[in-house]
């Protein structure tokens, strides 16, 4: 777990979407490491590729965020799509 936590911390120091390669210099650990504890934080969300071999942060899911107007934003959202369950969910974001 410590591999993993720091390769998020140098994508996150990064600013940008980086390759497995770039991180490995990054924190001086084997490419093949790199590439696996990536691949873990991939399969767990944390890390997303928004370019083949580029690897960045993934987002935080709204729906487990504790900011209060998040909470009440998705309340909202999931009222509306009881009460109108044919309409797109496009409308309730």
């Amino acid at each position: 777990m410590e591999l993993e936590h720091k390769v998020l911390e140098a994508m996150k120091k990064a600013g940008k979407p980086v390759k497995a390669g770039d991180i490995a210099e990054m924190i001086n650990v084997d490419k093949a490491q790199v590439a696996k504890a990536i691949k873990t934080l991939k399969d767990q969300g944390k890390v997303e590729s928004p370019i083949v071999c580029f690897y960045k942060p993934g987002r935080v899911n709204p729906a487990f965020s504790t900011d209060k107007i998040t909470i009440k934003q998705n309340l909202l959202a999931a009222r509306l799509r009881l009460l109108y369950p044919n309409i797109p969910a496009c409308f309730y974001k």
